[in-house]
């Protein structure tokens, strides 16, 4: 049977058609260092991307948004479950965002009318106020900042009502990180 270890005369160097792999380095418990050649023909007709319109298309967008584009927005995530408010604020604190938090409606209008917040993410569905009746409350008390709701219902009729509740903006459960972070790059505060 052979061996799948290349013998001690070409254990060093491995010539392979189109390219070369060399061990260049390689210390015990330590780790090993490889160099890879690989030999590419060009591809005719096609248009090369140069490296200044990769990296620009790479470093907008989301890509930049989650590395510190909603640097220092306050945002007060008011839910009634624990794993919730850890899920989201960990998306969010990697944002750079500042977040508070609150779990249920009554607690998250105090916090909103005495905090300076810059947007407030609000479940629908929580013991003691509900988020309808928690930006109603807010509204009227002239709060004008943006308020999304969040909510495990996407049907059409749950939309509307949120929007007539008062809020800015609608995200379904289970939260994607990157509608969460789309959303709130929308409402952040122009200086």
């Amino acid at each position: 049977r052979k061996s799948a270890i290349p013998s001690r005369k070409t254990a060093n160097h491995l010539k392979h058609t189109g390219g070369d792999l060399v061990l260049a380095h390689s210390e015990t418990n330590k780790g090993s260092t490889f160099v890879a050649k690989v030999q590419i023909t060009p591809i005719l007709n096609v248009a090369m991307v140069g490296a200044e319109v990769f990296k620009n298309k790479f470093s907008s967008g989301f890509a930049k948004i989650e590395n510190g584009e909603l640097q220092g927005l306050k945002v007060l995530l008011v839910d009634d479950s624990p794993d919730n408010r850890i899920l989201i604020s960990a998306y969010l604190n990697k944002t750079g965002a500042q977040v508070s938090t609150a779990e249920d409606g009554r607690k998250g209008v105090e916090l909103a009318q005495g905090e300076a917040v810059d947007v407030v993410l609000m479940d629908i569905q929580m013991p003691l106020m509900d988020g309808h009746e928690a930006m109603k409350t807010l509204r009227a008390s002239g709060f004008s900042r943006p308020i999304v709701a969040l909510t495990a219902h996407a049907m059409k009729e749950e939309r509307e009502r949120c929007f007539e509740s008062g809020c800015t903006d609608y995200l379904t459960k289970p939260i994607s990180k990157k509608q969460l972070i789309e959303v709130l790059s929308r409402h952040l505060p122009r200086h």
